[in-house]
């Protein structure tokens, strides 16, 4: 039997049915890891989605290998913009400060079923007790709504 793992990759590798849309606007600072960690899943494509940058956002995203593609400033109206353009069967929408976890056999699932939405886990990459506070928040409310 094949494992999930592989069935992921081999899927990747052969179907290409995975588009990453990031909305981005003035994000130089964490689009170019964002991009990085996105590759990981091996996507058919990555698409940044700017919405005006003024800090160089766009070409660091290009440098990184993602297509841009402009758009007035608007997280949602970014991503219908992103989604109308992509190509992949399955859109993964990620913020542009994300970097994602290893999470090749947990999104596997998701691609080979008729399921609708997903998330990851809330946790920030900063010991401050404000911001472990709000990753605390975060993930007790995502319990309590029985999203886990």
């Amino acid at each position: 039997m094949v494992s999930q793992s592989s069935l992921f990759i081999e899927l990747q590798v052969q179907n290409k049915s995975l588009s990453v849309i990031i909305p981005a606007f003035n994000e130089k600072e964490y689009i170019g890891d964002c991009i990085r960690t996105a590759k990981k899943l091996r996507p058919l494509e990555i698409i940044v989605v700017d919405g005006g940058s003024t800090d160089g956002t766009p070409d660091i995203a290009e440098k990184a290998g993602a297509v841009v593609i402009q758009s007035p400033k608007g997280r949602g109206i970014q991503m219908n913009k992103g989604a109308s353009v992509a190509r992949g069967a399955t859109l993964l929408f990620l913020h542009a400060d994300t970097l994602l976890p290893e999470i090749k056999k947990s999104f596997a699932p998701a691609l080979f079923s008729s399921c609708i939405g997903g998330f990851f886990k809330f946790e920030v990459g900063d010991e401050s007790k404000s911001k472990r506070i709000v990753q605390n928040f975060c993930n007790v409310k995502r319990e309590l709504l029985f999203l886990a």
